[in-house]
């Protein structure tokens, strides 16, 4: 499936999707653990169907910190059709940030034929010629010179982290389980149990793991184009005490 440049068109097949880091472990073992955390490791109050919203909610705070503070787990590709003299890419939901951008005429199906285009800053002037050529990021959106003909261009990058459909669900981050089952109980103690001063220290130890999940990952990004925000940890720990 390709997107059009012009529209609003369905989430595009990816090409491929390399997973860095990737750990064998579902949604139904975070919540396993997030069981015993809450002392019911037989998950007689706290069943898969109880906790799923709430691991849902702690999943959602992990991809915002994560983009917040300017990191991507997982890289892709997929291949955009852009109509003629167009000037801006209709990009899939999960994109997060580009790496590399290559174009083909629209009607050529040869993966050879795609050539490699130039990021920088594009003029509001520039007139259409017979390729795309440049390309540039700007408001989350991406930008390119018209060209007088229909392209397809292949589009390399990092996306955000898959939602949580059930207990089946594979997670993806690396060490992000521990983050995961804590927030996920804490969620539970408060909302469910009632029970605040077992959420609080519940949070502490969630923003404690994702503490160490960012000095991973701060070591894994190196060199890689981010956006640059402040890891926020106080997301969690500002729970505690109120």
């Amino acid at each position: 499936m390709v997107l059009e440049g012009k529209g609003t068109p369905p989430e595009p097949q990816l090409i491929f999707s390399s997973i860095k880091g990737i750990m064998s472990y579902t949604a139904g073992d975070i919540m396993n653990l997030s069981g015993s955390l809450l002392n019911d490791r037989l998950k007689k109050l706290f069943s898969f169907e109880i906790q799923l919203p709430y691991l849902r909610s702690a999943n959602d705070d992990l991809d915002i910190e994560i983009q917040d503070a300017g990191w991507s787990v997982v890289d892709s590709v997929c291949n955009v059709n852009i109509a003629a003299l167009a000037t801006n890419l209709t990009l899939p939901c999960s994109f997060f940030l580009p790496i590399k951008l290559q174009e083909r005429i629209q009607t050529s199906t040869d993966d050879d034929a795609f050539v490699d285009m130039t990021e920088r800053a594009i003029e509001s002037s520039s007139e259409a010629s017979q390729n795309l050529n440049i390309w540039a990021f700007r408001n989350n959106l991406i930008y390119v010179t018209p060209a007088t003909e229909a392209k397809t261009v292949r589009v390399s990058f990092r996306r955000s982290i898959i939602s949580i459909a059930d207990e089946s669900t594979v997670a993806e981050i690396r060490k992000a389980k521990n983050f995961l089952a804590f927030r996920t109980a804490a969620l539970c103690a408060e909302f469910l149990g009632g029970n605040k001063p077992i959420a609080d220290s519940l949070n502490l130890q969630a923003a404690m793991h994702l503490e160490k999940l960012t000095s991973v990952m701060v070591k894994n990004q190196q060199g890689n184009r981010v956006r640059r925000k402040p890891f926020r940890i106080s997301r969690f720990t500002t729970l505690v005490g109120r």
